[in-house]
């Protein structure tokens, strides 16, 4: 009898580490239990890796393992999609995840790995003034400088996703600000010397940021703000980021990007979509681009 007990105990020790073990593979590979025809992680998701594995020829042990993880991508299908924790949000924007044979991917040890829920309270825009390869730039770059960030928006308006995320990026430039936040970083050169003269970007002038007027710089594409869009519209969905930003009124009551920083913000009082600017006085970006603009074109969708 006491055989049998310590048989069902371990038994059960071994179903607690699979179930740990699946959860994170699931969070750092971008599966949930969907992807094997389950609900929720459990017994019967075991059963079905373990299917899986025998199907494919790989020893059905039930952990989700390298090995099953590579053919289980090569079998599903590539939707446009973004992943927050175990959650598929599809966007109309294409988009390329971190395990795509095409994607960019940030390395271990720029970001920190976060298996357990996470109040995201920011979405906050960067400018990452790469010319050239743009985001297949921005990447190497990130890495080499051990920071992250878990969106990039390429010059042709594809968005990839470097990282879950679920996981904490070094982008925003504070520990606390970093926990309570996803960044994007959107490819623009900046400096009119590097404008494209076959698809030339638009220009901003007379641009303010901390009360000082910037010099005339390159702005975004229309496809590039589109994609912005829609990945706004997907992180409302995943974590709840609201439509709003900080905002100031100007005559006719037209609302326009604050335009310096945030204390509530800095403070992690408010939510909603900011520029790196509305976090710290030693940033610019994204100075000029109004972020309102980005709301109205939303609101028209919604």
């Amino acid at each position: 009898k006491f055989i049998c007990y310590l048989h069902l105990a371990q038994l059960y020790i071994g179903d607690q580490k699979m179930a740990s073990y699946n959860v994170r593979s699931a969070i750092d590979n971008g599966w949930n239990p969907e992807s094997f025809g389950c609900s929720r992680f459990g017994s019967e998701l075991l059963e079905k890796i373990c299917d899986f594995q025998k199907l494919h020829g790989l020893k059905a042990d039930g952990f989700c393992g390298p090995k099953t993880v590579e053919i289980l991508h090569k079998t599903q299908k590539k939707k446009n999609v973004i992943i927050c924790g175990l959650k598929q949000i599809k966007l109309k924007t294409k988009t390329v995840l971190w395990f795509h044979k095409k994607g960019l991917a940030a390395e271990q040890g720029t970001y920190r790995e976060l298996y357990s829920e996470r109040d995201v309270k920011l979405f906050v825009n960067h400018w990452d003034v790469v010319a050239g390869e743009g985001s297949k730039s921005t990447i190497k770059i990130l890495n080499k400088r051990k920071l992250s960030c878990q969106f990039l928006i390429d010059k042709d308006g594809v968005i990839y996703q470097t990282v879950n995320a679920q996981h904490i990026c070094f982008h925003a430039g504070g520990r606390k600000w970093n926990n309570e936040s996803v960044g994007v970083e959107i490819n623009n050169p900046y400096y009119i010397k590097y404008q494209d003269k076959k698809n030339p970007r638009p220009i901003v002038e007379n641009a303010t940021v901390h009360g000082k007027k910037m010099s005339k710089h390159l702005d975004f594409y229309p496809v590039q703000v589109d994609a912005l869009v829609d990945l706004w519209r997907a992180l409302n969905k995943g974590y709840g980021i609201p439509f709003r930003t900080p905002s100031k009124k100007i005559k006719y009551g037209k609302h326009v990007d604050l335009g310096t920083v945030h204390e509530p913000s800095q403070l992690g009082e408010y939510s909603g979509g900011i520029h790196h600017y509305n976090l710290t006085a030693s940033k610019i970006d994204c100075g000029g681009f109004e972020l309102n603009d980005v709301l109205r074109k939303i609101k028209k969708i919604n």
